[in-house]
Formats: C-alpha cells, sequence, structure tokens
C-alpha cells in the first residue's frame, strides 16, 4: 500500500527564466549548425513538459527527446512542430503513427525493423518513418553492442523505402573524462543527418551536429 501525503502544504516553484538561461548559455557554446534537443521526458523532470518544451524553444532549442511515445504525442498535440525523438524503444505496431505524426523512433535490432514495415506501408505508406539507430557503449539499457549487427540493420535500413535514416546515437555509462579519447571508436561509419551524444555526467564537446541535454532543468527550482 502506497501512502500520499495530503496534509502538508508543498509549493514546488519553477523558474522558467532560469531553464531558459541555461539553455541558451549552453546553445551559445555550440559550433554552428549544431542542434541542441532538449530531453523533456517524465513531464519534463517534473516541471511540465509543454511549459519546458515552450521556454526551451524561446531558448534555441531545435527539437525534443522523450521516453516514450505518448510524451512526443503530446508535443504535438499542443503544436510543436519541431522533431522529436522517442528514446525508448517503441513497440513497431505504432510505427506507422509515428511516421504519420513525422516523430523519429529508436531502433535497436534489426528485427524492429522488419516488424515495423507492416505497420508504415499501412498507417502511412506515402511518409517514412525516421530512425535514429541507437548504440549500447556500455549502459546495458537499448542498442547494438556488435559491428556486424549495426552493419546489416544500417543496410536494411538505407534500403527500404519505409525508413529514412535519420540518426544515430548513444548514451555513456561513464564519466566523460573517460570517454574522449574513445569516442570517434564507438560510432558506425555512414553519413546519417544527426549524430548525437548523451551523457548523465554533464554535456561536452565532440564532433557531433547534435547535442542532446536534460540536466539543464536541474538549477530551475
Amino acid at each position: 500500500m502506497t501512502t500520499i501525503g495530503t496534509h502538508r502544504p508543498t509549493q514546488l516553484v519553477i523558474d522558467q527564466a532560469a531553464i531558459y538561461h541555461n539553455i541558451a548559455t549552453e546553445k551559445a557554446r555550440l559550433a554552428k549548425g549544431t542542434d541542441l534537443f532538449m530531453v523533456v521526458k517524465a513531464n519534463g523532470y517534473g516541471h511540465g513538459i509543454t511549459q519546458v518544451a515552450t521556454t526551451a524553444v524561446k531558448a534555441g532549442a531545435t527539437g525534443f527527446c522523450v521516453a516514450i511515445l505518448d510524451e512526443a504525442l503530446t508535443l504535438r498535440a499542443a503544436g510543436f512542430n519541431q522533431p522529436i525523438l522517442v528514446l525508448g524503444i517503441t513497440e513497431p505496431q505504432y510505427a506507422g503513427l509515428m511516421a504519420q505524426k513525422h516523430i523519429s523512433a529508436t531502433v535497436g535490432s534489426q528485427d524492429w525493423l522488419e516488424a515495423a514495415t507492416t505497420s508504415i506501408e499501412t498507417v502511412s505508406p506515402d511518409q517514412p518513418l525516421n530512425v535514429h539507430l541507437g548504440l549500447d557503449t556500455g549502459m546495458g539499457r537499448i542498442g547494438f553492442q556488435e559491428p556486424e549487427a549495426l552493419a546489416a540493420a544500417v543496410t536494411a535500413l538505407t534500403a527500404s523505402p519505409a525508413f529514412n535514416f535519420e540518426g544515430i546515437f548513444t548514451h555513456f555509462q561513464r564519466p566523460i573524462q573517460r570517454i574522449r579519447r574513445t569516442l570517434k571508436n564507438k560510432l558506425v561509419a555512414g553519413k546519417p543527418l544527426w549524430q548525437s551524444c548523451q551523457s548523465d555526467h554533464g554535456t561536452f564537446t565532440c564532433r557531433t551536429q547534435q547535442l542532446v541535454c536534460g540536466m539543464m532543468l536541474a538549477t530551475a527550482i
């Protein structure tokens, strides 16, 4: 049984100006042409998904990352037309819906691509699904681990009209200073639009076309 406290008055005050400052400051550090995707999963880390998204766009964010498809659909329903990437693995039966709503999917196996094709061809035959391939570089959650499996998925992805190879990303499991020298050895050869890197230990500079940020909300309370 879970007890929820209702007899203790509690307030959470969100400083949107602080969120704006954090995002704008990070955006200013980036090389020209680099996109900044704001992570707004879990209701914007408790700050309000649409409120944070609105502030993020004003501060220069060019896209969003979420954990699940429902969060992406919430943003679309609220009128946000920026690129959205679902970081988690979505059931392939919803691939057609994602393509229809211009929501990018994370893919961690070739089996997913094969299972999703029918949904896309049925629900969104004229609009391919944007795909980001996830790499497991040690986090142990999702993504390709073997170069051979990744190469096979890239071949299948680029050969199918149902998909658009939009990007590739990873989430590092180690502190930033220990991964700089191994970064280029972890990324697959190819030319997707976006290559992005994320770490729970902070942000860092690398040769990438996209920065994924979720920690900027921590100082906004």
